[in-house]
């Protein structure tokens, strides 16, 4: 139904911004390593 793809949609969202978030504070921790 559509009702479950708004929900894994959302689902998604979510994932994919907790995942970029992940990367950019990994990319951090990197450029702070070498200096």
């Amino acid at each position: 139904t559509n009702e479950d793809l708004n929900e894994a949609d959302e689902k998604r969202k979510q994932e994919f911004k907790d995942y970029e978030m992940q990367k950019k504070f990994e990319e951090d921790h990197k450029m702070k390593g070498k200096s």
